[in-house]
């Protein structure tokens, strides 16, 4: 068992709010794109299925390759999950997904959403999506849609477990 092996995700598209499928082995640290702007608000979940429970744990990184959240275990299944975190800056942001020393072998699935806080609020009160999406003031549906589909190149660097782990303690 290889701890410090990296499987990168190379020529991976992320559709904003659409679950990814991922195998998941000792050692290995996914690494997914996404663009965001300032002040939108992004959830991330990374979740084992019931009969291959995994013990994700995930951790956002920063335009500048910086920690800015993560978890272990807050989701269903032992499964990472980040609620409702706004982001700090315009920029391609990454979603580190690994491992925790429970269990590590199986199939998990990802979602990574982006919306702002009006479209939230009006979420909580009960508006249809439609409705948000025509308040979305200056910008038109497919703008976002575009704007948060991030393509994704080889990420370089070393990123190990143990990196992503001292994430969440800083």
């Amino acid at each position: 068992m290889d701890l410090n092996h990296t499987r990168w995700i190379e020529d991976q598209r992320v559709i904003l709010g659409e679950p990814l499928a991922l195998e998941m082995s000792p050692g290995w640290v996914y690494l997914l794109p996404f663009n965001g702007e300032i002040n939108k608000i992004v959830n991330a979940t990374a979740t084992g299925l019931p009969n291959a429970i995994v013990d994700t744990l995930i951790v956002i990184l920063g335009p500048g390759g910086e920690s800015l959240v993560g978890d272990d275990d807050s989701g269903e299944y032992f499964g990472g999950l980040v609620s409702n975190y706004v982001l700090p800056a315009d920029g391609t942001y990454h979603l580190a997904i690994s491992h925790a020393s429970g269990a590590t072998e199986g199939e998990i699935t990802v979602i990574i959403t982006i919306s702002s806080e009006q479209e939230v609020a009006e979420a909580d009160a009960g508006t249809e999506s439609g409705e948000v999406a025509e308040a979305d003031a200056g910008t038109e549906s497919g703008e976002v849609a575009e704007a948060n589909n991030a393509e994704s190149g080889i990420v370089t660097g070393e990123l190990t477990i143990q990196d992503i782990q001292y994430g969440l303690c800083v």
